[in-house]
């Protein structure tokens, strides 16, 4: 009778079991078959605690949004609006590896995918999202958290760890709610390679330019009513220039590089 190590409980091995008629503990196989026996149970007890405790750690290491910051409070149509996503992981590292977002109309669905270290701890980050010039109005702004672990482009999230949305108002800024009337800016031509010329009736204005991500990328005194511009190094797309005049934004529009 041959007893397989599987099935033996280790509390129920007897100190005699005889492997074939006329064997017993003193025996050199019943020592062997008993130690396998111990082994096996011993090492099934080992993985099934391994198994539950990094089961355990990557339920805890799931990430959840906390809170939602725009900047600036109250943006108007004149801000480069941004928002800070707050969010926090049970895990020892949560780095960003990549996020991004898109906007149509007053909606922008934004996502942010972190890579996760396998220790268990608390880890706090910041996702920023610069949404640019809105038009006024109510808009939403949606959040997809997603996780995997291991360093930079590591593994894809297989659910998303949380999803959440917030809402936030721009107004119409005070002195431009009409610029080209108020304060009639021209710009030509519009689409352009880069160079343009703009007319503005404010002598001493400064303008900025910025590119889509509310990043400053050409900024310059207008000394006169007609100035010209050249932003020809600049990549093909859309960017967006603001007038300031003594600390009062003036006018505000969009060019286009081609």
């Amino acid at each position: 009778m041959i007893l397989s190590p599987l099935a033996i409980d280790k509390n129920n091995i007897p100190k005699y079991v005889p492997l074939w008629r006329g064997q017993g503990e003193g025996n050199h196989n019943y020592k062997t078959f008993r130690k396998l026996a111990l082994n096996s149970i011993t090492m099934k007890k080992l993985y099934t605690l391994l198994f539950a405790i990094a089961f355990t750690g990557l339920s805890y290491a799931q990430g959840t949004i906390q809170s939602f910051t725009i900047d600036p409070p109250s943006p108007t149509t004149a801000d480069f609006v941004k928002v800070y996503v707050s969010v926090q992981f049970g895990s020892s590292g949560c780095a960003v590896d990549n996020q991004g977002h898109s906007t149509t109309g007053s909606s922008t669905s934004a996502y942010a995918h972190h890579c996760l270290g396998m220790l268990s701890a608390i880890c706090n980050n910041i996702d920023t999202f610069n949404l640019g010039m809105l038009p006024a109005g109510s808009h939403v702004f949606s959040m997809t958290l997603t996780s995997g672990f291991g360093g930079a482009g590591c593994t894809a999230g297989i659910i998303p760890d949380d999803n959440r949305n917030t809402t936030f108002t721009v107004s119409n800024s005070v002195g431009i709610n009409d610029p080209n009337t108020l304060n009639p800016i021209s710009v030509s031509p519009n689409p352009s390679n880069g160079n343009f010329i703009i007319i503005c009736p404010n002598q001493n204005s400064k303008l900025n330019i910025y590119n889509i991500l509310g990043e400053i990328i050409y900024t310059q005194e207008l000394k006169s009513n007609k100035s010209e511009i050249n932003i020809s190094n600049q990549n093909k797309g859309i960017y967006f220039y603001q007038m300031m005049n003594a600390e009062k934004v003036v006018g505000n529009g969009k060019l286009v590089v081609e």
